[in-house]
């Protein structure tokens, strides 16, 4: 019997023990070992995938250019990752003594060797091509989570910031936030039954087992018309331009040209949001969690 191992699926932080790599804070952090590097903060640990370069961040601290992302994925496919990955890899584990090892860790972005580095190349898919993309808690958790945290102005804000700037935090005001969450219960009877479960009212149940079915329903379906008019146009098209991707890649059938789309939406998507959002402040690179980087690779 000779099985072949096509893939593997887990959540941000069983991933990173499956694949001995640091994990989503690491400065080299993309699940699926594309080449872009993070930017961290002053006495920070954590490394963002922020991709333009911020205004007066200190050197060392991911001081390196613009990064254009359909640049840098334009060679990027499963077989120039397991290069990239096996040469970090022969790297880490070549290293002389502890400081050299923590070094080669933090450019790699490896900790270990996979326990799946052990299987004949023949017969398993490549690492890390065989790392699944989180095409469950992305959508349906992690990006809704940021975006009503944005919203309603319950993000982490810098000392240096304030969020009287915000002019995206809609739904900060405690009264506005439950006028939308009825809003959301009041569209249930026009939700057909077939699509199981509808959403609750988030202002009462989000924290309180909002479900992935639901989120998806609430965030991809309802909200583009829910938060129109309410959103500032510029932040309402940027998070149309990421419904409009997601809508399709969460699709049982894809054609080749409706993936094209999702691609390039899912680009822009990301690339507008750094600029709309942070707009270059290092104060602000905490906004640009992995789940802004991951769907670039979805397509």
């Amino acid at each position: 019997s000779k099985p072949f191992y096509a893939l593997t699926t887990a959540d941000g932080p069983g991933m990173a023990c499956i694949t001995g790599c640091v994990g989503h804070h690491g400065k080299m952090h993309c699940r699926l070992y594309c080449p872009i590097k993070g930017r961290r903060k002053p006495n920070g640990s954590h490394y963002y995938p922020v991709r333009f370069k911020p205004h007066n961040i200190a050197p060392g601290l991911g001081d390196h250019e613009d990064i254009d992302i359909f640049e840098l994925l334009k060679e990027f496919n499963s077989e120039t990752s397991s290069i990239r990955y096996n040469n970090a890899l022969k790297m880490l584990v070549e290293s002389q003594n502890k400081a050299q090892y923590e070094k080669n860790r933090l450019e790699t972005g490896i900790c270990k060797p996979s326990i799946l580095s052990g299987l004949n190349a023949k017969h398993v898919l490549g690492i890390p091509a065989c790392f699944g993309i989180d095409c469950m808690h992305v959508p349906a958790l992690n990006l809704p989570d940021l975006f009503l945290s944005l919203w309603r102005g319950k993000i982490e804000c810098e000392p240096s910031d304030n969020k009287n700037t915000w002019e995206w935090a809609v739904l900060k005001d405690n009264d506005a936030w439950k006028e939308h969450g009825s809003k959301v219960t009041l569209a249930t009877p026009y939700i057909p039954g077939s699509f199981d479960r509808p959403p609750r009212n988030p202002a009462e149940k989000i924290n309180s087992g909002y479900k992935a079915w639901e989120f998806l329903l609430y965030f991809y379906g309802l909200g583009p018309c829910l938060f129109y008019g309410v959103l500032p146009f510029k932040y309402w098209r940027n998070y149309c331009m990421l419904v409009a991707a997601m809508r399709i890649l969460l699709q049982e059938t894809i054609s080749i040209d409706e993936l094209t789309t999702a691609n390039n939406l899912m680009m822009d998507f990301s690339d507008d949001f750094e600029k709309i959002y942070v707009d270059r402040r290092v104060d602000r690179m905490h906004f640009v969690r992995p789940c802004i980087h991951a769907p670039s690779h979805m397509a």
